[in-house]
């Protein structure tokens, strides 16, 4: 490992990314402790421990570690960056789990500076903000937050779909954000969901010249992300089409009725007197990403008529 814990600036996105959660945790955990909050604390590191660095970061750099065709500094700066979020992921959860934390930050190897703090986790420097500034970075962790929520809709679509874990099917992103097709298309974001889906991903963009969207193939199921992004899911030759329309006909039954409902309640007598500002724009939001959802649902079920 490096001589000590500090940014390069040859990490690449995730690797950015992993920092600055880890600053995050840290200052989460420093916070609860001052409250003397241990619950808050535990949250905190198993959070990260769990569903950043195991879920999502070693997922992420496998491919990387297993080929051949990356850069030798690509591939150290991976390998700094793991070091570091394990050895100090164990030293936030001593203080909890003490002896096996122990135990296994002993076997990790130790920095070339020798220091009194490398005899035991006991007496080693606690991971505290103070240490990690410039760590954070909160537009790079709302892209990969995108990121892990249409990887999500992804995965829960091929478990919907009943689609082996060994086929690897094709993935359309409709993004309607130039920022997030940069982000995607340029830092590999696109890629990522790939790996993490198990898909090959097609990013679809705005025209330049129209307001028109790119449609993907006919064939497609397709779920609402949120307002600037949509995921379709092609299933030809995968399923059973008939049963397909049925299914998404249900669907768009199901939204309508729903959307029905809250127009309803957004209609009262003195609504938007009685009701809350921030109820009221949740609704409106509902509302709109609702009229997304059917719309989408109408055109897969469209494309998947073509198809009879």
């Amino acid at each position: 490992p490096n001589a000590e814990a500090t940014v390069t600036g040859k990490e690449g996105p995730m690797e950015q990314w992993i920092l600055s959660r880890l600053s995050f945790a840290a200052g989460q955990v420093d916070d609860a402790m001052r409250e003397y909050d241990f619950a808050k604390a535990t949250t905190a590191v198993y959070s990260f421990w769990l569903y950043e660095l195991c879920d999502v970061y070693l997922e992420a750099i496998k491919p990387l570690l297993r080929s051949n065709q990356n850069s030798a500094e690509s591939r150290r700066a991976t390998q700094d960056t793991l070091y570091t979020c394990v050895d100090a992921g164990l030293r936030l959860l001593h203080p909890f789990m003490p002896f096996v934390t122990e135990e296994l930050w002993q076997r990790l190897p130790r920095r070339p500076t020798p220091t009194v703090d490398d005899a035991s986790i006991m007496i080693a420097a606690y991971p505290t903000p103070e240490r990690m500034v410039g760590w954070r970075d909160e537009l790079l962790e709302s892209t990969v937050k995108l990121t892990l929520d249409i990887t999500r809709t992804a995965r829960s679509m091929r478990d919907a779909y009943s689609i082996k874990p060994a086929t690897r099917p094709e993935i359309y992103l409709t993004l309607r954000s130039e920022e997030v097709v940069r982000q995607f298309e340029d830092k590999g974001f696109g890629k990522l969901v790939g790996i993490l889906a198990n898909a090959d991903v097609t990013i679809l963009r705005k025209s330049d010249s129209s307001t028109t969207e790119k449609q993907p193939p006919s064939g497609c199921a397709v779920s609402v992300v949120n307002e600037s992004c949509d995921v379709h899911l092609l299933l030809k030759g995968l399923v059973d089409v008939n049963a397909e329309i049925r299914k998404l006909e249900k669907s768009q039954e199901k939204a309508e009725q729903q959307l029905h409902v809250l127009l309803q309640k957004m209609s009262a007598p003195n609504y938007s007197a009685k009701v809350p500002q921030t109820v009221q724009q949740s609704n409106s939001e509902r509302a709109d990403k609702m009229r997304q959802e059917i719309g989408a649902l109408k055109r897969a079920i469209h494309q998947f008529q073509q198809q009879e």
